[in-house]
């Protein structure tokens, strides 16, 4: 992102969601400031039974000092995750769209090219019934992704979650094949 720019909300939600930009998280904090949206991120966790889970900030980034102790920096568990990735399946699919995209052409209000936005889950195009899934990684955290198949009937889905990995397609693409095995 650059300085003066005007995006719209929903391509700084594209940014953030494909592309993993932390710059796009904060910018969406701007309105009303970084404090008090992350606050609003803690409630809305609260909300939808999150109790394993609370937010320092908007990205997910640990905090530039590493030796704050472990209840001061952002945490989630493989349960709360489940519990957001339900939430967001059924009150804002459009996240989804965003997520099951390998690629998205983020234009100017202009109508002017600003990039193409690249997808950071590789295994969008190498596992098949991927609806969607989000990567991250932070130096406490290690390799983090979210996966979300398609299940047998209709809005019937699979969370998929591996933290702290050292190579998360590979261990996610483990998991698939083992779940994969399990439902036959």
């Amino acid at each position: 992102l650059k300085p003066g720019e005007i995006l719209r909300t929903e391509d700084l939600i594209a940014i953030m969601l494909i592309e993993s930009s932390n710059d796009a998280a904060t910018a969406l904090t701007e309105f009303i400031g970084e404090e008090p949206f992350v606050h609003l991120m803690n409630l809305k966790a609260r909300e939808i039974n999150m109790e394993e889970s609370l937010f320092f900030n908007p990205t997910g980034l640990d905090p530039d000092d590493l030796k704050r102790p472990a209840y001061q920096v952002n945490y989630s568990t493989t349960n709360d995750l489940v519990k957001l990735v339900k939430y967001a399946l059924e009150k804002y699919p459009l996240i989804f769209d965003f997520l099951s995209r390998r690629e998205y052409v983020l234009e100017l209000e202009n109508g002017s090219l600003h990039h193409i936005l690249r997808n950071t889950n590789q295994l969008l195009w190498k596992v098949t019934g991927i609806i969607g899934g989000k990567t991250g990684l932070t130096e406490r955290a290690g390799e983090c992704l979210v996966v979300v198949l398609k299940g047998s009937r209709p809005n019937n889905y699979l969370v998929n979650v591996i933290l702290y990995s050292q190579n998360r397609f590979e261990d996610m693409q483990r998991l698939i094949e083992c779940s994969n095995q399990s439902n036959q």
